[in-house]
């Protein structure tokens, strides 16, 4: 699988994904706490609130999109290919 040209292609865009937001979150401590900012500890950490939150939902949507896909495309789409089989 590791050939194939999309194969390889998606590996770079998600560790590249995947390195950038594990930086964000190791530096920004180090960033915001430092002075100008002066922020405290308890503030830095209210930053992956957002994540998380965008986590929940995003994988909320995602898998209700899915279904509703699946019920609406895929199931139809297999009934119809079931029908024509049996004449």
């Amino acid at each position: 699988m590791i050939v194939y040209p999309a194969v390889i292609y998606s590996f770079l865009c998600y560790s590249i994904s995947l390195v950038i937001v594990v930086a964000v979150n190791i530096l920004n401590s180090f960033v915001l706490q430092a002075p100008p900012y002066n922020w405290s500890p308890e503030i830095n950490g209210l930053i992956n609130i957002p994540g998380l939150l965008g986590n929940i939902v995003g994988s909320f949507v995602g898998g209700t999109y899915r279904l509703v896909f699946l019920i609406l495309v895929i199931v139809p789409t297999m009934l119809i290919s079931l029908l024509r089989r049996s004449r």
